[in-house]
């Protein structure tokens, strides 16, 4: 994927990650999860694991969308780097 692909993909994602619904829905399911937790009986072993295995997942989702607008953002500094690379080198070239 193309620098440029990375920074439009990190576009994407940041407007989830600030998306004040999004933000709703991640309390929503973290706070969901916590209370069945809390409230599964001690002797389930196999409730435990299951809500565990949710909250994993769930913190897997929201890492990949930070993931992926952290990776874009880097992109982008790259693509501005190289650009000033490529100015100061025209530049030095002169007429």
């Amino acid at each position: 994927m193309s620098p440029e692909e990375e920074v439009i993909r990190a576009g994407h994602a940041r407007e989830m990650l600030d998306n004040a619904l999004f933000k709703e829905m991640r309390e929503h399911i973290r706070s969901r999860i916590d209370a069945q937790i809390v409230a599964a009986p001690i002797s389930d072993q196999t409730l435990h694991t299951r809500l565990v295995m949710m909250a994993q997942l769930w913190h897997a989702i929201e890492q990949w969308f930070q993931q992926v607008a952290d990776t874009g953002e880097l992109a982008g500094i790259q693509i501005e780097q190289e650009r000033q690379k490529r100015s100061l080198f025209g530049s030095l070239r002169g007429p």
